[in-house]
């Protein structure tokens, strides 16, 4: 399945990206998986990943390395 044009939250590879943490999903899941099979997936919102932890470690990496660089 090809993921049409100005679809966010999906990388080059056509693999999901966490609409928290904005990196490819731990468990990784291709745009073309269908929503019941996947982990992680939360309804009107979209892919997550599925080790939460993981995902806040990841947010929080990312505002320190911003406010370093401000």
């Amino acid at each position: 399945m090809e993921v049409p044009k100005g679809t966010k939250f999906v990388d080059p590879d056509g693999f999901e990206i966490c609409v928290l943490c904005l990196e490819k999903a731990d468990q990784p899941v291709l745009f073309s998986t269908p929503v019941d099979q996947r982990m992680g997936y939360v309804e009107g919102c979209g892919q997550t990943c599925a080790n939460t932890k993981l995902c806040q470690e990841r947010r929080q990496r990312k505002l320190i390395k911003q406010r370093k660089d401000s």
